[in-house]
């Protein structure tokens, strides 16, 4: 039987993926892009919550773990012991991410 794993989606992350629906909505003009984007978004936690040990460590800080969702980075931390995903960061993928972090 798999490990249920629980999802905490921290502020920041939260605030990441809003600015970025709200950037392609309203600067680039397509809704439609940031409705698909925030289905994707939703698809991509669920998999993290799923089974967090199946994306790669990130090579500059070995603690978070990252899955790409479109042009984006999810950022977040497995917790064994507590049985918990936390999503620390959502970032544009070629981002200088380690001072974001």
């Amino acid at each position: 039987m798999d490990k249920e794993y629980s999802l905490k989606v921290l502020p920041k992350a939260k605030s990441d993926m809003e600015n970025i629906l709200e950037y392609i909505r309203d600067v680039l003009k397509s809704p439609q892009a940031a409705t698909k984007h925030r289905k994707m978004f939703a698809e991509g936690l669920q998999k993290i919550k799923k089974d967090p040990k199946l994306f790669q460590h990130d090579e500059f800080e070995p603690l978070y773990r990252w899955h790409i969702v479109g042009s984006y980075k999810i950022y977040y931390r497995e917790f064994d012991g507590k049985s918990q995903v936390v999503v620390f960061r959502v970032l544009y993928e070629k981002m200088d991410h380690p001072q974001h972090l």
